[in-house]
């Protein structure tokens, strides 16, 4: 538009969106680890292993797990 808006507003939230890395199904394969329906690693209990894989030994973390609401 090339032209300065003025808004008036209580709050700004700027966000990106959050998808997951292409090799995610390759990477579970290889480690035999599950992915949700938005292809993110699947943790082996959301309240009594969310940190934990369904395969011992493996941990996720961060964005691997699912994108935060």
């Amino acid at each position: 538009m090339q032209e300065n808006i003025e808004i008036d507003s209580d709050y700004v939230v700027l966000s990106t969106p959050v998808t997951p890395r292409p090799e995610n199904k390759e990477l579970a394969s290889l480690l035999k680890v599950p992915l949700d329906q938005n292809k993110f690693f699947l943790e082996a209990h959301i309240k009594l292993k969310p940190v934990d894989f369904a395969t011992d030994g493996i941990f996720l973390c961060g964005l691997a797990h699912y994108q935060n609401p």
